[in-house]
């Protein structure tokens, strides 16, 4: 299992929302628009003849910034050709993480990890300081989760769900409750869990005023065990929050303070009770705290 260093670290966010890279109006608002962090995006949002001024923008806009916001780059994957001077205009102290696409092995992690050390030592920052939001969009990453997880480096990682490529590599419809996307979401949260690490990001909902749909595909990753989800349009950012920061409806809530409630007050050497129709010990107690936001991750 790999260490989770955790100094500077904000845990995972309920929603995550993407702003082109290549945008100065969307990079002129990182004080203004809402989410629980924002991630800077050199990758799919910016065409391939507008990357390098798609850099310039984004150091321009982190470079002399204080830290302060959960600031994220998604830089692009590690084959593109583009990694090295993407993270160059990235690695700032203002920036929290980085996220790389198509994470599919180990040595994505480490050679990113490498990296990383040699900018956060170039300019001063500790070792370790920027996290990693690994994206996991592809048959084969989900295929090796287990090898990822074991062999990533000793530096903050948080797995995230790339819908979107994963369904395109599949050869499947990206639909609600798909069995593909199901089974993939079941087996990232599996792992990161085996692994110690945080529950993990899930992917986009890409109906932009869906908000229905937006709420009842959250439910569906909440009980997958996700923490978060990405977010493509601040529209989004409000009912993913109120999706997550409830991690179920108002009657699992009610139940789950009743659940602690009676468990933090049973008598000395009690090991189970009932509560309502629920048969309760140390587990269930856990699971109610996660249900009210007091479990940790």
């Amino acid at each position: 299992m790999t260490a989770q260093p955790d100094a500077g670290w904000g845990g995972t966010p309920q929603s995550a929302l993407f702003l082109r890279g290549d945008s100065a109006s969307h990079l002129g608002k990182l004080d203004l628009v809402d989410g629980d962090a924002l991630v800077l995006d050199l990758e799919d949002a910016v065409a391939p003849e507008r990357k390098a001024e798609a850099r310039d923008l984004v150091r321009a806009a982190l470079v002399d910034r204080a830290p302060g916001r959960r600031l994220w780059v998604r830089v692009n994957a590690a084959d593109s050709g583009h990694l090295e001077a993407d993270l160059a205009a990235a690695v700032w102290p203002a920036v929290e993480a980085v996220m790389l696409p198509k994470s599919e092995s180990p040595a994505d992690l480490v050679a990113l990890d490498a990296a990383l050390r040699a900018l956060e030592q170039q300019r001063g920052q500790r070792p370790g300081a920027v996290a990693v939001v690994a994206l996991v969009e592809t048959a084969r990453g989900i295929a090796q989760l287990a090898q990822l997880t074991a062999g990533a480096p000793s530096r903050r990682v948080l797995l995230a769900f790339g819908t979107v490529d994963f369904t395109a590599d599949m050869g499947v419809q990206n639909v609600p409750g798909s069995p593909a996307v199901e089974h993939a979401r079941a087996q990232l949260v599996l792992h990161s869990r085996a692994a110690g690490w945080g529950a993990p990001l899930d992917g986009p909902w890409l109906g932009l005023t869906d908000e229905a749909g937006l709420t009842e595909d959250s439910r569906r990753s909440i009980a997958h065990g996700f923490g978060g989800r990405i977010a493509i349009h601040p529209g989004q950012v409000a009912p993913v929050r109120a999706a997550y920061g409830s991690r179920g409806s108002h009657g699992d809530r009610a139940r789950a303070e009743r659940i602690v409630q009676a468990w933090e007050s049973r008598a000395a050497g009690v090991g189970s009770l009932r509560v309502d129709d629920v048969f309760v010990d140390v587990p269930v107690y856990r699971g109610a705290l996660r249900t009210l936001g007091r479990g940790t991750d």
